[in-house]
């Protein structure tokens, strides 16, 4: 799981309307250029490297061409310069991309690839030695952008994960103010103080997930020498730890990794190459009118890719009804991570845990994980 994240690009003709875009589209990470004749933003929520850049900086004796770079045994990275700046650059699968490059060779614009494979794609392509796009200079990396009060990209994640829940408390009262639960039934203390102990100890999905694929993305930039190994999520803990490759990990490349992430450094332990952080968000103690969610979240899981989805009934908690989920994802992007964290924000999900390995392509994940949805149904 080694590789890198293209930032968006955008251009202007002055400062003004750059500091217009900065306002309007804030991000993370951002690296801003000069040349004659524009202003040019490179931006991100996610650490990002300029390969494009790169390229154009290493490659000085063509005007415009297509450059392409056997990354894997899948994977490829693209890019088209045009008049010595990038036009276009992607990264992806073999299938997906060669095809929609495909418009250029065509137009007679030179080919540069790396491997034999490409030439059956592009017969007439130069074949060249890799300029390296995996592994950059560090300025070619988006820096991180502070706010006024000094807050790192990972303080920021906190401080949104706790707005994000002061959202779902404020629309957790509104759906309860509308939709007021059936008159309660008296019932012993001793249930409910078990229920709000559970509570306690249990980490929200939408939490957990964003932490997981935002520490993730900082994970992909490690040094060539070095892999992501283990990747798991249990009893509110996110851990993540890296492995040499090959067994020729340089200390000094890790070092210099942690050193420009020190947001990552303050949670990571060399001597065991481990990555820990805890998951603090909590759901508020409420209760939630399920109606037919326990079905509808199987549904849901399924038609976003899930492999296979397993519901069963857990304990109930009183009048809180419980289902345990267990569901598998076989080799889908990284990023789903994020899009279920949003499908299940606002939800009274749990997530027990998660394990994580690597899928069949670049910057693709297989996962399987065990979640708790909890709350009262009609029945209650």
């Amino acid at each position: 799981m080694v590789g890198f994240f293209l930032p968006q690009c955008t251009h202007f003709p002055d400062k003004k309307a750059l500091n217009q875009h900065q306002r309007r589209y804030p991000a993370a990470y951002e690296y801003i250029k000069t040349t004659a004749d524009s202003i040019i933003r490179y931006y991100a929520d996610e650490p990002a490297v300029r390969a494009g850049d790169f390229v154009c900086e290493t490659i000085k004796d063509a005007d415009s061409y297509v450059y392409i770079e056997r990354l894997d045994n899948h994977t490829v990275y693209a890019v088209f310069v045009e008049h010595h700046q990038v036009s276009r650059e992607r990264c992806g699968t073999i299938d997906t991309l060669y095809p929609s490059f495909e418009y250029c060779y065509h137009q007679g614009i030179p080919f540069f690839v790396t491997d034999d494979t490409a030439l059956h794609h592009y017969p007439t392509a130069t074949l060249i030695e890799s300029v390296g796009v995996v592994s950059l200079p560090e300025h070619y990396h988006l820096l991180a952008i502070d706010d006024n009060a000094g807050h790192t990209p990972l303080q920021k994640i906190v401080m949104a994960v706790t707005l994000l829940f002061m959202i779902i408390a404020s629309g957790t009262f509104l759906y309860k103010t509308m939709n007021p639960p059936p008159p309660p039934i008296e019932q012993q203390v001793d249930p409910i103080d078990t229920w709000r102990d559970a509570l306690f100890n249990k980490t929200p999905a939408s939490a957990g997930l964003t932490d997981m694929a935002t520490a993730l993305s900082y994970f992909y930039l490690l040094p060539s020498d070095w892999g992501i190994g283990d990747v798991g999520l249990s009893s509110s803990q996110l851990n993540i730890s890296v492995a040499q490759k090959d067994n020729h990990g340089l200390d000094a490349t890790l070092t210099a990794w942690l050193h420009r992430y020190p947001e990552i450094a303050a949670l990571f332990d060399k001597e065991t190459g481990q990555f820990s952080m805890p998951i603090k968000a909590k759901h508020d103690a409420v209760w939630f009118q399920l109606g037919n969610y326990p079905e509808t979240l199987r549904d849901t899981l399924l038609t976003i890719g899930a492999s296979t989805v397993t519901r069963s009934i857990a304990p109930s908690i009183g009048e809180v009804k419980q289902w345990h989920y267990t569901v598998k994802f076989d080799d889908v992007p990284f990023a789903l991570l994020k899009t279920l964290a949003h499908v299940l924000t606002d939800k009274p999900v749990f997530i027990d845990t998660i394990t994580v390995s690597q899928g069949a392509f670049y910057t693709y994940i297989s996962f399987e994980m065990t979640l708790t949805l909890e709350g009262l149904t009609h029945e209650s």
